[in-house]
This record gives structure tokens, C-alpha cells and sequence, in this order.
């Protein structure tokens, strides 16, 4: 098997900030919605609807190959 991982940073705009529940909800430059949970109370304090953000975050996928048995007729 092996993982594969990259870093991704993509410049983002808040949408909806969600204080009492500590999510934040962006939008993507491809027009996607992702919803983050905040664990900064002092920063979530700080952001406003329409500010642009750029995020980082790790992405990653593990793969693993294994042989086949014989095909079933």
C-alpha cells in the first residue's frame, strides 16, 4: 500500500459564520462550499461575511493493490 498527501492552499470567501456552534462555512475558487470547524474562539470573532481567507489544509488518500483471484465464468 502507500498514502499520498499534499498540502492545498486555495483562496477563499466566508460565507456564513456560525459563532455559537464555531463553524465557518466558505467558498471555494471553484465555486465549491466547505464548512470548517473553528477551534480559535478569538479568531472566529474576527472574521466577517464576504472576507476573503486563504486556507491550508492536508489532503491525503491511501492506496492499496491487491492480486485478483481467478476470473468467475
Amino acid at each position: 500500500g502507500a498514502v499520498v498527501g499534499q498540502l492545498v492552499k486555495g483562496v477563499c470567501t466566508i460565507e456564513v459564520i456560525n459563532r455559537p456552534n464555531m463553524l465557518a462555512t466558505v467558498m471555494g475558487p471553484r465555486g465549491n462550499y466547505l464548512t470548517i470547524e473553528m477551534e480559535d474562539k478569538e479568531l472566529i470573532k474576527e472574521l466577517h461575511i464576504g472576507q476573503v481567507v486563504i486556507i491550508s489544509y492536508a489532503e491525503a488518500i491511501a492506496v492499496s493493490l491487491e492480486k485478483a483471484g481467478p476470473a468467475k465464468k
